[in-house]
């Protein structure tokens, strides 16, 4: 493997190869062998072959619905980041959705995507996705030995103006070379060639189809099998087609049947399309397409086989193998290329806010209550320890069903509340000493009202009225247990 294949250079992408040769296998092949179409123009069969469009479209949206977020080494997010709010109006022309629809299209087309960063001052001011067909590069010729992007590029020109290469981002396909890409599109070339001629069949068929048959009439007597021996006239001939052509059809006013004393023979000329199994093979070709850019046909139009439920787990998966890694390289990327880091923070593509991220949240949400209901039914049987309990409830646990956006701060010191008041608890689970004790807790301020009242529902079972009325906030001599109460003296 030369040094041009190492780092992935590709005719399509324009770079300037001094030992590039034209490879004949990007032509259409003679008449008397398979027939392929013309590769060099990658964008052209983005726009001209609506079978790659829809799936490199699809890419580019799902990736589009990420969020932009810098984490630092404790794995926190940085808030209000230079890179973030840069993302976020990246130029004058586009928002962060376009601009991440436009670099992931231009990836998936050509193999690499460019992005310019406008630096007027020390921070970047501006960065556009530029068309990956404006860009040439050229290379030094070192690759292993160099510490730095400039040690392999000598230079970046877009549209014939040389620009820096710190200037300059690269995002290339997720494939097997160093520094650019290779577009999938080259692999699909017999795929897409099938498609583009089974249209072109089926067109020709609707358009140019020609006569459906040859009916010959003949002007004498019967010869084998009662068909007529001589000829027709030209006259005959012009009379029979004006006769067919006008008097006979589907439109209206015209025969539908034809009745004649002579002895017609009719020689069909057509071909039955469905033995020429063009849908079947478009339907294949699709398939080839959509496993090649790692998506599923469960997310395109297809006649069966589709519903609500397969296509949700479908999108789910979709997005866990390669629309959230994929967009994590890119933004690793430009976190790296970009210069606006930290030491030790990171740029990556959050997409926790979509539909079915959140329904992992609920789900481990109902497993959460259902382990604090069991640790707080332990504690009060005195089967754990206040410390045991601490330790073992759940991080991501939220009290109320609802929590104000001002009140989250309070929830972790409310929590702690409820453990501390919960050693002076004594009776067991519904008894009225440990009603009274929530009550006094509550009253005394060392719990909150809605603690107290979570405490009833979650380990008394009280309905959430019924708990509120309960709750009276009075303070309350405090009780003294009788030995008779506490089933712990009972064991």
């Amino acid at each position: 493997m030369g040094f041009w294949d190492k780092i992935g250079f590709s005719g399509r992408n324009k770079v300037t190869d001094p030992d590039s040769s034209h490879n004949p296998m990007f032509e259409s092949v003679g008449s008397t062998e398979a027939s392929y179409m013309n590769m060099d123009d990658l964008m052209k069969i983005y726009h001209t072959i609506p079978h790659i469009k829809c799936v490199i479209n699809a890419i580019a949206g799902m990736t589009a619905n990420g969020v932009f977020k810098v984490i630092n080494s404790s794995g926190d997010e940085v808030e209000n980041h230079e890179l973030v709010d840069l993302l976020i109006n990246p130029n004058f022309i586009q928002e962060s959705k376009q601009f991440v629809f436009n670099y992931t299209v231009n990836k998936h087309v050509y193999g690499n995507a460019y992005l310019y960063k406008n630096q007027l001052s020390f921070s970047v001011d501006a960065i556009f996705a530029v068309p990956t067909e404006d860009v040439k590069i050229q290379y030094t010729g070192k690759l292993y030995d160099q510490t730095s992007m400039s040690g392999i590029i000598a230079s970046i020109t877009i549209n014939q103006k040389p620009y820096s290469v710190e200037d300059i981002i690269i995002l290339k396909e997720n494939d097997d070379r160093l520094v650019v890409g290779e577009s999938k599109i080259l692999t699909l070339q017999q795929q897409i060639s099938n498609i583009k001629h089974a249209y072109d069949a089926r067109n020709v068929n609707i358009t140019q189809r020609g006569a459906t048959g040859i009916l010959s009439i003949g002007g004498g007597g019967s010869g084998k099998d009662g068909l007529m021996t001589n000829p027709m006239s030209p006259k005959e001939k012009k009379a029979a087609e004006d006769k067919v052509t006008s008097s006979y059809g589907v439109g209206r006013g015209q025969n539908k049947t034809i009745v004649t004393t002579l002895t017609p023979t009719f020689t069909p000329m057509s071909f039955p399309t469905k033995d020429l199994q063009l849908f079947e093979e478009i339907e294949d070709d699709m398939r080839v397409i959509i496993d090649t850019y790692g998506l599923n046909d469960n997310l395109f139009s297809k006649i069966k086989g589709s519903t609500f439920n397969n296509v949700d787990a479908t999108l789910k998966r979709v997005y866990q193998d390669t629309i959230i890694p994929n967009a994590n390289i890119d933004a690793a990327q430009i976190g790296k290329q970009s210069g606006l880091l930290n030491a030790g923070e990171r740029l990556i593509m959050d997409f926790s806010h979509l539909p079915f991220m959140r329904e992992d949240e609920k789900m481990k949400a109902e497993v959460d209550k259902i382990e604090l209901e069991s640790l707080s039914r332990m504690f009060l049987d005195k089967a754990i320890t206040a410390s045991e309990y601490r330790a073992n409830i759940p991080t991501n646990f939220i009290l109320n069903d609802v929590v104000e956006e001002e009140e989250k701060e309070q929830i972790d010191d409310s929590a702690k509340a409820l453990f501390d008041s919960s050693l002076k608890l004594r009776g067991t689970v519904g008894g009225v000493d440990g009603i009274i004790s929530i009550n006094q807790s509550v009253a005394l301020g060392e719990m909150s009202r809605d603690v107290g009242i979570n405490i009833l529902v979650t380990i008394y079972q009280f309905s959430k009225e019924e708990a509120e009325s309960l709750i009276t906030d009075s303070k309350l001599p405090t009780p003294t247990p009788t030995p008779e109460s506490s089933p712990i003296n009972n064991l």
